[in-house]
């Protein structure tokens, strides 16, 4: 038996928090969207070491405490001292780029305290560097929007859209090349759609990985793995790059009779072609 992947296009997003929990679970503590592991991955991929910092050795954590509100917006955010003031810039600027998912308690989002720390290790963020390929962004225009603010992917002048290095490879040619179809769900056959929504930034990196709709048996985990291989043109808007909240819908087939591997876009929306 083959698979067949298809992946649709990019679809108008918004920011509305879903969260997924057991009825068993009472109590769920606020985190990172898309969790904690993919938000210390993005850190690891995000942070730029100050280079005053860095040639003086200077190193240590900087702490957050603050509240998640309801809507998962933080309010009362104290930074704990005494800290490098060239560290806490760094934080600052890495903790304004993680969108917070609420507590939970029997399911109905609660607001709730929160600590949170950034580690500055020199030796750590060598080796980040290392196994990311760079220690500067290389960022697609001169101006560059430090607001923070998320932008909806059908209101940017231009939107941001997978590029690929070698001029034959294309979307369908990528995904072919990189894709496995998790062995546990083909023992059992398994297949339908994982919906992610994340965040394009403006150096063309994406951030805050959420899954809007499941698939079981690796298929949720692997759309996940294929989107950050993925490397994007950053989205502009008035001459800026800037963030932008993009849907992607990628279907997990099976073909009893042969079938190929294709990407197509749902019928009658916007292609990033």
């Amino acid at each position: 038996m083959k698979w067949t992947l298809i992946i649709s296009a990019i679809t108008l997003s918004g920011l509305l928090s879903i969260t997924l929990c057991s009825e068993a679970q009472e109590y769920i503590p606020a985190q990172p969207r898309g969790g904690e592991r993919l938000a210390r991955e993005f850190i690891d991929e995000e942070m730029i070491y100050p280079p005053l910092a860095l040639k003086n050795s200077v190193q240590g954590d900087v702490v957050f405490d603050f509240i998640i509100q309801e809507q998962g917006l933080v309010k009362n955010l104290v930074i704990k001292e005494p800290i490098d003031p060239l560290l806490k810039k760094e934080a600052i600027r890495l903790f304004n780029l993680i969108i917070w998912e609420p507590a939970e308690y029997r399911g109905k989002a609660v607001e709730s305290k929160k600590s949170y720390s950034f580690r500055f290790n020199i030796r750590n963020y060598k080796k980040a560097c290392r196994n990311r390929g760079y220690d500067t962004f290389p960022f697609p225009t001169e101006n560059v929007d430090s607001s923070g603010t998320i932008y909806q992917y059908k209101y940017v002048d231009v939107q941001p859209f997978p590029f690929f290095e070698e001029a034959e490879t294309d979307l369908q040619k990528f995904m072919a090349e990189n894709f496995t179809y998790p062995e546990e769900a083909l023992k059992r056959n398994i297949t339908g759609i994982v919906k992610l929504n994340f965040i394009v930034e403006p150096h063309g990196r994406i951030s805050n990985i959420r899954t809007i709709e499941h698939v079981g048996a690796g298929c949720t985990e692997e759309a996940i793995r294929l989107v950050k291989l993925l490397k994007w043109k950053a989205g502009i808007y008035n001459g800026k790059s800037v963030r932008v909240t993009v849907n992607m819908p990628i279907t997990f087939g099976l073909n009893s009779d042969g079938g190929s591997y294709k990407v197509a876009p749902a019928a009658g929306q916007t292609t990033f072609q």
